[in-house]
């Protein structure tokens, strides 16, 4: 699975709501949870590469850094909310440290409760008390039918931490060999883990997120020296950033 981070949805620190919108959208993560609703059959959701068919009525939970996407061409009867975590703090008490067991939650009562939810207290709302407010009363319907499970050693759980690890430390030293430390597995495992659900390795994976610093950084003004970014970012000289750039372009289709 070919996933990137959706950096401006945690930048921007912002809920955001949509109704009846075009919910195509390629598998991606970010820190904030993300609540989708359906009143109709069809949509194909994933999560931590595992598909599911939503049937009518329908409620999708994507937990933070969870990887997730969606297929739903036929615009209408959807609804969708970015949560960041600022308002999350009491759903995140009440998981603890368990996780959700299953994403989908089939109840017609609780998707009637986030359109209405979304399209009476939400959408085109600025006022930070009633957003709060908005979120914990939406919260709390999800936390009566919601299944948890102990966290345990699942790979969906490990996953989890290994992609908050490298977008923390990409400027730094990230590696496996720092993360088997930090966390107590093997790099095998953590390696086998990674590839399994990324379908890349977790150093071509932390090297993508320096180019996309470095892309990043040179589009803004003002103008830097290219070889002081590259050091910025992460690689260790130049003639890791351009071999890891060319790996890129290759994977891309780019390159023959």
């Amino acid at each position: 699975m070919r996933a990137y981070y959706e950096q401006n949805r945690d930048e921007i620190d912002r809920l955001v709501a949509s109704v009846d919108k075009d919910m195509t959208f390629p598998a991606h993560f970010h820190e904030t949870v993300e609540i989708f609703a359906t009143r109709k059959e069809g949509c194909t959701v994933t999560l931590n590469g595992i598909e599911y068919i939503l049937n009518k009525n329908s409620v999708f939970i994507a937990d933070s850094y969870d990887v997730h996407s969606y297929d739903d061409k036929s615009v209408g009867g959807n609804c969708m909310l970015t949560i960041p975590s600022r308002y999350v703090g009491g759903f995140k008490a009440f998981k603890g440290s368990r996780r959700i067991a299953c994403p989908v939650i089939e109840s017609e009562g609780l998707a009637d409760k986030v359109f209405e939810i979304t399209e009476r207290l939400i959408i085109g709302c600025d006022d930070e008390n009633v957003l709060r407010a908005a979120t914990d009363l939406l919260f709390a319907f999800i936390e009566r039918e919601i299944t948890l499970e102990n966290e345990g050693e699942k790979d969906d759980a490990l996953i989890r931490k290994m992609l908050y690890y490298a977008q923390a430390n990409y400027r730094d030293n990230a590696s496996i060999a720092a993360l088997s430390v930090k966390t107590g597995y093997s790099k095998e495992h953590l390696s086998r883990t990674f590839h399994k659900f990324m379908k890349r390795g977790f150093p071509d994976y932390v090297n993508s997120l320096r180019l996309d610093y470095i892309e990043k950084q040179m589009s803004m003004p003002p103008k830097k020296k290219l070889s002081s970014v590259i050091l910025d970012s992460g690689f260790n000289n130049l003639q890791s950033y351009y071999l890891a750039k060319a790996k890129e372009r290759e994977k891309s289709g780019e390159l023959k």
